[in-house]
Parts: C-alpha cells; sequence; structure tokens
C-alpha cells in the first residue's frame, strides 16, 4: 500500500511540475532560456531555441523596418528613428 502511494505521489509531482513548464518555443519559454546560461543548454534547447526563438526576432524585425520603410520619416516617433538605425540600417550587409 505504501509502495502505491508512494508512486501515486511520484506521478502526481511530476504531473504538476510538467504542467508549469512554459511550451517550447513560446514567448516566456524563449526568455526563461534567455536567462540560463548558454553553456548548460542541451543541443535540443539550442536547437529549438533557433528555430523559435532566433528567427521569430529577426522576421519581427524584418516586418517591423518594411513597416517604418513605408512610413514617412516625419512622421516617426525618436524611438521608431532609433529602432530602425539600429535593427535596420546598421545591420545591413
Amino acid at each position: 500500500m505504501k509502495k502505491r502511494l508512494a508512486v501515486a505521489m511520484t506521478l502526481a509531482t511530476a504531473m504538476l511540475s510538467s504542467a508549469c513548464a512554459p511550451e517550447v518555443g513560446s514567448k516566456r519559454w524563449c526568455e526563461k532560456l534567455e536567462a540560463k546560461p548558454a553553456g548548460d543548454w542541451s543541443m535540443n534547447e539550442a536547437s529549438d531555441y533557433a528555430k523559435n526563438c532566433l528567427f521569430r526576432k529577426e522576421s519581427a524585425t524584418k516586418r517591423q523596418c518594411e513597416k517604418l520603410a513605408q512610413k514617412p520619416k516625419g512622421e516617426w516617433t525618436m524611438n521608431e528613428a532609433g529602432d530602425y538605425a539600429k535593427n535596420c540600417v546598421l545591420t545591413q550587409e
């Protein structure tokens, strides 16, 4: 009886702790992994991070650059001008 109870408690704990983990590729998961030293990442974490976090940021930045390029520069805010310079001009090769 005690063994069954111990197994049930272990399974319940495992299920509850995994339910709290953020979904791989979610914004929360990316932020959690960014806070972890890269040397501690598993190969799967590094691969998932590249697919779900880096490429998403790059495509979002590209869309932001395209959107700002269509907007008249006289209507840009100071933040938009700074972001455009940093993300669209300085990073182009």
